[in-house]
């Protein structure tokens, strides 16, 4: 029997169709591609084993990417609430510990790598070669109207704000000038 080749398919996976209405331009299913940003199917890069042994006795429960301003990765590890940082070359070396072995997460915001674990407070990174400081709260003063009531909170000195729900309940302002709350 001839074997017949299929082009790859040109307009990425098929999800508008029943499986006997395909057409050969779409494919059903993929195997070892992704969908890009521009809706195309690109050839998945694959996994690299990284030399080096992480220097802990547990189990790695986060892998943890921060990326540069200018497109530099740097990869840190978590295990039994300690963060591990990835050199590049071979080895891992312990960067911050948690007062808890509690599983570590992290996200990436603009410049900063916030590491959090829900029981101490969040820390983060500028850098990939930064020391991890403390998540602070931002804290703005102002002072308090003479309509200030158990309903609302009024300040002359900030304008642009809104107040969502009562004052029996969860209430708040959001400031749209500050992008910030108040409850």
């Amino acid at each position: 029997m001839p074997e017949r080749y299929y082009q790859i398919a040109r307009r990425g996976l098929a999800t508008n169709f029943t499986e006997t209405e395909i057409p050969l331009d779409y494919a059903q299913r993929f195997r070892n591609r992704f969908i890009n940003a521009a809706g195309g199917a690109e050839k998945r890069p694959g996994y690299v084993a990284l030399s080096g042994a992480i220097p802990t006795k547990g189990i790695v429960t986060g892998l943890h990417e921060y990326v540069d301003k200018d497109g530099t990765a740097t990869l840190f590890a978590s295990s039994d609430g300690i963060v591990f940082r990835y050199n590049g070359s071979s080895a891992w070396t312990q960067v911050w510990q948690a007062t808890t072995a509690a599983r570590i997460r992290a996200v990436q915001f603009d410049d900063k790598l916030v590491f959090w674990n829900g029981v101490d407070r969040q820390v983060y990174i500028n850098s990939a070669t930064a020391s991890f400081e403390k998540l602070q709260p931002i804290m703005e003063q102002g002072t308090c109207g003479s309509s200030t009531s158990a309903a609302a909170l009024t300040d002359a000195a900030i304008t642009g704000s809104i107040s969502i729900g009562d004052s029996a309940s969860t209430s708040f302002s959001i400031l749209s000038i500050e992008n910030a709350y108040l409850r």
